[in-house]
């Protein structure tokens, strides 16, 4: 609960006060919200309210410098298993990136009067000590500011977010920002393809990972992936299914991105005449 608490907490720390200072070393960062969390349940009042929290970047050297700097953006909980997945792959040895931060929707009241309750993936972050951004809209000029020159993302990786990318932000990383999306792009471009594939009766169904362009879903495919389900298949369970393949076909991506052996250009352009919209 303790962990729980201070993730709520820090994401209302900052309206007034600016950025809350807090390195992004691990170690620092786990101490630094074990005394915010005392501090909490001493009675200490947080500073200010607002969506926005963000801890500090650091600029001292460390043995990274060659890597790309991964930024990731989603909110529920299958996006929070791809964070884990993600960020897990890039304490291995040779691994061409690093996460560098998380973005994700503002923590939300279940009650009028309850506590705040950060989102799966803030939560998630907060666990691996990742630095977190909760901007209350993606084109807030704060947190693009933010992301221009603290975060400095060299590619940003995007998992059922929530919120539209302004093209200040898609011009921001050099490699590029992927999507996972669940369905066989073209077909399904929108919020619901998986409800809306299986209402059609698709099968097989599948993920999309497709670099991200300002129009929904539009954006030219790098990987594609087919899944073939029962006729009982549920979306509350199919949903976690195609998630976790995009994460791996994402993962495999990853690196040939960051090569230039993929890139917005080599990428297989969509049909525009096989649309259908979810």
């Amino acid at each position: 609960m303790g962990s729980l608490r201070m993730v709520a907490m820090a994401c209302t720390i900052i309206r007034t006060c600016g950025f809350h200072a807090i390195t992004s070393n691990k170690r620092r960062l786990h101490a630094v919200a074990a005394r915010a969390v005392r501090h909490h349940d001493r009675g200490q009042r947080a500073i200010g309210q607002t969506g926005l929290f963000s801890t500090e970047y650091s600029n001292e050297p460390n043995d990274s410098v060659d890597r790309a700097r991964l930024l990731f953006l989603g909110t529920p909980e299958v996006a929070a298993t791809s964070l884990k997945t993600i960020y897990e792959e890039s304490l291995s040895s040779g691994c061409p990136y690093e996460v560098v931060g998380v973005v994700t929707q503002p923590p939300k009241r279940r009650k009028r009067k309850g506590k705040e309750i950060p989102s799966p993936v803030g939560y998630m972050a907060e666990e691996l000590g990742i630095p977190i951004l909760c901007p209350d809209k993606a084109r807030d000029k704060e947190f693009l500011d933010t992301l221009e020159q603290e975060v400095k993302p060299d590619l940003c990786i995007t998992a059922a977010y929530g919120q539209y990318l302004p093209k200040r932000f898609l011009a921001l990383p050099k490699f590029g920002t992927l999507n996972i999306h669940p369905s066989l792009l073209p077909r399904w471009r929108g919020s619901s393809p998986v409800q809306r594939s299986l209402e059609a009766g698709d099968n097989p169904v599948g993920v999309s990972v497709l670099f991200t362009v300002s129009r929904m879903d539009a954006g030219p495919i790098v990987a594609q992936e087919e899944y073939n389900i029962d006729d009982d298949e549920q979306a509350t369970t199919l949903l976690p299914d195609l998630f976790k393949i995009g994460t791996r076909s994402l993962m495999e991506a990853i690196p040939k991105v960051i090569d230039g052996e993929i890139s917005m250009e080599t990428a297989t352009v969509q049909d525009e005449g096989l649309v259908a919209e979810a």
